[in-house]
């Protein structure tokens, strides 16, 4: 297995660096697994490591300068970060494809020209990965994408998105785990939580996880919230 091969880092503020990558078969898997090493290692000065598709940022608590001995440091880390044990899980998650909880449907059927057994088949045939998390907590963003339901974001962000809406935008799928301003079209919501503030893993699902959609009918949705 090839590790990671630095292409440049470039600062990202005072306190942070952002790294990036040259091309990898598998670039996603061994960035997750290098922000867990690095994680692990419990690095003083390093106060948050933020994997995204295709770089990775170091955030320190100090100013910190691209030299040598941190070159020499990632390099290592990517080498040593290929025996860490990546294993997604995968979850099935329960979506209503209806209006009354899917503000943007109907605009998006006019738009694709599906008809809505067509676009919830579409959508949810597909098992996705969660690429990476970020926007907000829990936010999802969904690599697996569906051609025909490929539109640009909202000319116009949403105010408020519920919490558990199922949205799209430029071939993506990502998923609201709070109620936040959105502007991608909400296609669905799923009735259950995504994000357990008591329990020992927060947030349902980790990125390289996999995401299957199952449709349900809107009296199943009221069912999961009664």
């Amino acid at each position: 297995m090839k590790p990671l091969d630095i292409h440049y880092v470039q600062a990202n503020g005072d306190c942070a660096l952002l790294v990036f990558f040259k091309p990898h078969a598998d670039k996603g898997r061994r960035l997750q697994a290098l922000a867990a090493y690095i994680r692990d290692q419990q690095v003083d000065d390093i106060i948050d490591v933020v994997p995204t598709s295709d770089s990775l940022l170091l955030v320190f608590n100090q100013p910190a300068d691209i030299d040598d001995e941190l070159m020499l440091a990632i390099n290592d880390a990517c080498a040593l970060s290929l025996n860490v044990d990546m294993t997604p899980q995968k979850h099935e998650i329960p979506v209503c494809y209806y209006p009354d909880v899917a503000p943007d449907l109907e605009a998006v059927l006019s738009q694709s020209g599906l008809t809505l057994e067509q676009l919830i088949k579409q959508h949810s045939s597909i098992v996705y990965t969660v690429d990476f998390l970020g926007f907000l907590p829990g936010f999802a963003y969904l690599k697996g994408r569906v051609d025909s339901l490929k539109l640009p974001r909202k000319s116009k962000p949403s105010q408020n998105t519920p919490a558990g809406s199922i949205a799209i935008a430029n071939g993506q799928t990502g998923i609201y785990a709070l109620n936040s301003p959105g502007g991608w079209h909400v296609i669905g919501r799923t009735p259950i939580e995504l994000i357990d503030w008591h329990s020992e893993q927060v947030i349902r699902y980790q990125p390289l996880d996999e995401i299957q959609f199952k449709a349900i009918e809107y009296e199943q949705f009221k069912q999961y919230q009664s």
